[in-house]
């Protein structure tokens, strides 16, 4: 990723079979928005991409071939392991993201990401259960809602992916204009169930989520 703010004339969203529908929905609510931006949905053929629920099919519009974006956003999902074994989209992954002017990553799109090898040693957040795999893959961990490090933008698990995207909207477009996203989408949650940190579970139910949840650490950097 570039250095510099520039223009922002096109969004890319990286799709991959078992990525997870939130974290290229939530964003995409916030970041479609934006007047005179073109919007791709890039995979490794247009068409259609499953996500990891298996219930949602997302449609990819472009391929690596019209990846060069301002700005790319990286999704996590329950298909990282898998996509990340893939090679080619691996190169071109690292190709991407060192064209964008920005990157934005949900969740573990910032293992994605990490695993190109390209970005070791800056700092991002990502969902709890994949802060040591993060950090296993060099990168300096943050435990914030959303980060910035630079160019690389990150948001920690599924549903900070809005909060990134507003938060991104307010830096580098108009504060103004994500104040107005936020009421338009009416974004005032209220979670009716308790605040969705690990810390608001009783410690038998931490340790049975964090068993559930927490992978295998792998420290390889590159594909």
């Amino acid at each position: 990723m570039r250095t510099h703010a520039a223009p922002i004339r096109t969004i890319g969203f990286v799709l991959y079979p078992g990525v997870n529908g939130l974290d290229v929905v939530g964003p995409h609510e916030v970041l479609a928005r934006l007047r005179g931006v073109e919007v791709r949905m890039i995979a490794t053929r247009k068409g259609p991409v499953s996500t990891d629920t298996g219930g949602l099919t997302l449609h990819a519009t472009h391929d690596w071939s019209d990846s060069a974006v301002d700005v790319l956003v990286i999704p996590g999902g329950r298909g990282v392991d898998a996509i990340a074994e893939d090679s080619g989209f691996m190169k071109h992954l690292a190709q991407a993201q060192t064209q964008a002017g920005e990157v934005l990553t949900v969740c573990t799109g910032a293992v994605l990401l990490a695993r190109t090898g390209c970005v070791a040693g800056r700092r991002a957040t990502t969902h709890w259960a994949h802060r040591v795999q993060l950090a296993g893959l060099g990168v300096e961990v943050s435990e914030e809602r959303t980060c910035r490090d630079g160019a690389w933008w990150s948001g920690a698990g599924v549903s900070a992916g809005i909060d990134l995207a507003l938060r991104f909207v307010g830096e580098r477009v108009s504060t103004r204009l994500a104040r107005q996203l936020t009421v338009a989408m009416e974004y005032d949650p209220q979670p009716p169930c308790g605040r969705g940190t690990l810390d608001a579970l009783e410690p038998e139910a931490q340790q049975a989520l964090i068993a559930a949840l927490t992978p295998s650490v792998r420290s390889r950097s590159s594909t």
